[in-house]
């Protein structure tokens, strides 16, 4: 909300100046910044990326790097490049080389607990990765 012009200041508790689970949003004009950027679906980003791993392309992904708020802008730092793909990830930005066709590499375990949305993506490169297979556990997962 401060990028459009409104300042929220979480409460304290006046007795123990512990920080409560309230903010009060003041009365204020809204002001439309002249750029405000939109970040791409970080979820949604995990398939390109995955055709990428599996066909030994690149990929860039525009609007999701490592200063992204969403768990699965992991997804390439932590599944992708173990298994043999080159990443290169700025905060804003994510850049996948598969490598060569048949060459991705099977991990013991990824815990996908923090990226619980690209468990399905990562199954499909379980099954195409060579040697041991790869183990998912989705600890902690939101979805059945």
């Amino acid at each position: 909300m401060r990028t459009f012009g409104i300042e929220v200041v979480r409460e304290r508790d006046p007795a123990t100046g512990r920080l409560l689970d309230m903010y009060p949003i003041p009365q204020a004009v809204y002001r439309n910044p002249q750029d405000y950027n939109i970040e791409s679906d970080a979820s949604s980003a995990t398939y390109p990326l995955a055709i990428t791993a599996i066909t030994g392309s690149t990929c860039i992904i525009a609007n999701i790097g490592s200063a992204s708020l969403q768990g699965d802008a992991r997804f390439a730092k932590e599944v992708l490049e173990p298994i043999g793909c080159t990443v290169i990830q700025t905060a804003t930005e994510t850049t996948v080389q598969g490598p060569s066709i048949g060459q991705l590499k099977a991990l013991g375990l990824i815990d996908m607990e923090p990226i619980t949305d690209a468990f399905h993506t990562a199954s499909v490169l379980a099954a195409v990765a060579a040697g041991q297979r790869i183990r998912l556990q989705p600890t902690g997962s939101a979805h059945p």
